[in-house]
């Protein structure tokens, strides 16, 4: 029995990360559809920390940030790894839902923020 994939079952490393990108970007524009997101995308992981922490979010250290980028490249560079197909697209969804989980959790702290800002 072949478990090599065949040609029709894999991905070119190319359309992998055109992929990856795409979702990246889609991802960052929609949390900070602003030109002015410029100067807050740093603070990009703090859309998952805060979706899933019942704490303030003001509080959080500067280590926290990093190790979240951190957990992003992680799991950004294991999507990329899979040639087939349904492994990486199986992948590709869990990078998806942390990003939806992440914008979802930055549109809380910009509600929030501006709810108290004026």
């Amino acid at each position: 029995m072949n478990t090599e994939p065949t040609l029709s079952d894999t991905m070119s490393m190319r359309h992998r990360i055109f992929l990856v990108c795409i979702a990246w970007i889609a991802s960052l524009i929609i949390t900070y559809p602003s030109p002015f997101g410029v100067f807050v995308l740093f603070l990009f992981p703090l859309g998952i920390i805060r979706f899933f922490s019942p704490w303030d979010t003001s509080s959080i250290s500067q280590s926290a940030l990093i190790f979240a980028w951190c957990a992003y490249a992680f799991v950004s560079g294991i999507v990329l790894v899979p040639k087939k197909k349904t492994l990486f697209y199986a992948c590709y969804l869990f990078l998806i839902a942390l990003l939806l989980f992440n914008i979802a959790g930055c549109r809380r702290v910009l509600h929030y923020a501006s709810f108290h800002a004026g």
